[in-house]
C-alpha cells in the first residue's frame, strides 16, 4: 500500500514521530485499500505534507484535524473560513425513483414531435410483451 501510495516507510516513521499518524506500519500486515482508515489517515496527512506549504503551515493544518485523521479524503476539504470540512458526497438517484417523480414535468415539456416518437416507442414495447410475456414485463 505504500508504494501505491508513493509514501516510504521512512515517511511514514517520521510523521508517526510528529504524532500526525496514529500508527507507525511496523506492526501491520494486512491493510484493506478500500475501507482501512489507515489508508484514509495516511491519505490525508501525505496531501497535507506535500502540499508545498511551509512546515509550519503544514504543522498548523494537522494540528486542527481530528486524531486519529481517518477521514476519507475524499469527503474532506478545507476552507479558510470555517477551517476542515467533511463532505457528504451525493448520492446517486434511483433511476427508476428519478423518473416517476419527474416523467409528468418533462412530458409536459416536450412537442408533438417528440410525443408522437415516445407513443410510437411506447407502443412498439407494449406489443413485443404481448407477444412475448416471457420477457418479464407486465
Amino acid at each position: 500500500m505504500l508504494a501505491e501510495l508513493e509514501v516510504s516507510p521512512d515517511d511514514l516513521a517520521r510523521w508517526h514521530s510528529y504524532d500526525w499518524l496514529s500508527f507507525d506500519g511496523q506492526r501491520i500486515v494486512e491493510v484493506d485499500d478500500v475501507v482501512d482508515p489507515r489508508v484514509w489517515e495516511l491519505t490525508v496527512i501525505r496531501d497535507i505534507v506535500r502540499s508545498g506549504l511551509s512546515d509550519a503551515h503544514v504543522r498548523h493544518l494537522i494540528g486542527r484535524l481530528p486524531k486519529p485523521a481517518a477521514i476519507d479524503p475524499c469527503r474532506l476539504a478545507y476552507s479558510f473560513r470555517f477551517g476542515w470540512i467533511e463532505g457528504v458526497l451525493p448520492v446517486d438517484p434511483d433511476p427508476d425513483e428519478f423518473v416517476e417523480e419527474h416523467i409528468d414535468a418533462w412530458l409536459e415539456n416536450q412537442d408533438l414531435d417528440r410525443l408522437r416518437a415516445l407513443q410510437a416507442t411506447i407502443a412498439e414495447l407494449v406489443r413485443r410483451c404481448n407477444d412475448d410475456p416471457a420477457e418479464g414485463r407486465t
